[in-house]
């Protein structure tokens, strides 16, 4: 949107002298963290709800005003009003409010980087995390997952995939619309039309502020999985010269990609940092990676490690994670422990104490 990358810039530049070379993340930034969200959760919602009324309300208080820039269309017969002044209203209108909602974005998660001291100069691929900050905070996807041989989609029909990527656009539409059926059918006895509208401003709020927590945590999520990618790649670059290691990681990226069933910028700079460590590349896309053939192998424990950890990277584990995951420890006599505690692990890693966990479970 226009000028939203220079403000991300100028934003970025304006924080990064003010940056430690300290990565390790504190109470005090995470209590810091938590404000930031809630106010910018709260502004969301509120910038939903204002611009529902903001267009509302002057059209049913100025009917007759709006009702009279209207232009007779007639076309293959069929006749029809077209009121040219509300619909330049609610476009301009909604405009603004994706560029009101864009700049609370770019400034909350250029804000973060500040508040969590990411990303220093010293840091391993700073330009990349630069770069991945402005992505997020612009509300931009990338793919480069594919650059690396990792396809999140792999098995998954088009059909399907353009079905559920549908749905997750059109949820607001959707639910304002039977909101609306629903009071109409069963109130418009009793409603004015005004407050039938008006009902839209509760569910654009809410998902306003859903769509502003989702993109919260995808950005507090990069950074807290930068942290422990770090500490994980230094591990394993012990065995760069495992020849079996490096085909079995191959195998357990494409995996847990698949297993997520998303591009994100999260899982490419941990495949690629795991990559690089071991000093591999991926040579086959297809995820034929067994993870009870690889616990029952003591030399490539290290797998479990990497294969529990790139399933917390995104902050949640789904449902067919958790069943695939118990499906395994069941069949396991002496099942690794970081599968055992993968919950504590999770949990610890949305602290930002991920790396704090390992070293004390031994695991780093």
């Amino acid at each position: 949107m226009i000028f939203l990358d220079k403000i991300s810039d100028w934003l970025f530049d304006s924080f990064q002298g003010k940056i430690r070379e300290d990565i390790t993340i504190d109470e005090k930034e995470i209590q810091q963290l938590i404000r930031l969200q809630v106010l910018t959760l709260g502004l969301s919602a509120f910038f939903g709800a204002l611009f529902i009324l903001l267009y509302y309300l002057p059209v049913h208080l100025y009917e007759d005003f709006f009702n009279s820039f209207v232009i007779e269309v007639s076309f293959l017969g069929f006749e029809f009003s077209f009121f040219w002044l509300k619909q330049l209203d609610s476009f301009l209108l909604t405009f603004l409010e994706l560029y009101v909602l864009g700049l609370l974005s770019v400034y909350a998660i250029q804000r973060m980087g500040f508040i969590l001291d990411f990303p220093s100069k010293e840091i391993h691929g700073f330009e990349l995390h630069r770069q991945n900050l402005k992505l997020i905070s612009l509300q931009k996807k990338q793919k480069k997952e594919l650059e690396l041989g990792l396809n999140p989609y792999y098995g998954m029909s088009k059909f399907y995939l353009f079905i559920m990527l549908a749905f997750a656009r059109l949820q607001a539409v959707l639910s304002n619309f039977i909101l609306k059926f629903i009071l109409q059918r069963f109130g418009s006895r009793y409603l004015l039309k005004i407050f039938i509208d008006l009902a839209a401003m509760p569910v654009y709020a809410f998902w306003n502020a859903w769509a502003t927590y989702r993109l919260f945590m995808r950005a507090k999520y990069y950074i807290f999985s930068v942290q422990l990618t770090e500490a994980i790649s230094t591990k394993i670059s012990e065995n760069q010269g495992d020849a079996l290691m490096k085909s079995e990681l191959e195998r357990l990226l494409s995996f847990i990609v698949m297993l997520k069933r998303d591009f994100s910028e999260i899982n490419h700079y941990f495949s690629s940092r795991m990559l690089e460590a071991i000093g591999a590349e991926i040579t086959t896309a297809e995820p034929h990676f067994e993870l009870k053939k690889h616990a029952e192998n003591t030399e490539l424990n290290q797998l479990i490690l990497l294969f529990a950890t790139g399933i917390i990277l995104d902050g949640t584990i789904s449902a067919r994670e958790r069943k695939y995951i118990k499906s395994v420890v069941r069949q396991l006599d002496n099942p690794p422990l970081i599968l055992l505690e993968i919950e504590a692990y999770l949990l610890a890693y949305r602290k930002g104490r991920a790396v704090a966990f390992l070293t004390e479970k031994g695991f780093l």
